[in-house]
């Protein structure tokens, strides 16, 4: 993870035979080598995505229904605040 580099948020992950990367975060991308041939697949993708930036259409319909008073999956301030302080003792 590189904290203050330029560029997009992206996540990588490589084992044998096996890579995954979110780039954007909200699509997975998983590369397999299988008998010397890699096989790309593409996973997640939200036809919203194509439209609006990655995520977006997802993050204001949460969104709505937190104003409306319904369950929603956006994160409280108060666990953000808490993830923010950890990543930032990480990189200190």
């Amino acid at each position: 993870c590189n904290w203050n580099s330029p560029g997009n948020w992206s996540i990588n992950i490589t084992q044998e035979n096996i890579r995954c990367e979110l780039n954007p975060l909200e699509i997975l991308m998983v590369e397999r080598l299988h008998n010397g041939k890699r096989k790309r697949v593409h996973h997640n993708k939200n036809m919203s995505d194509s439209i609006f930036k990655p995520g977006l259409f997802l993050q204001v319909n949460e969104f709505i229904k937190m104003l409306s008073g319904k369950k929603h999956k956006l994160v409280f301030l108060k666990e953000y605040f808490e993830t923010v302080k950890l990543i930032k003792n990480i990189y200190v």
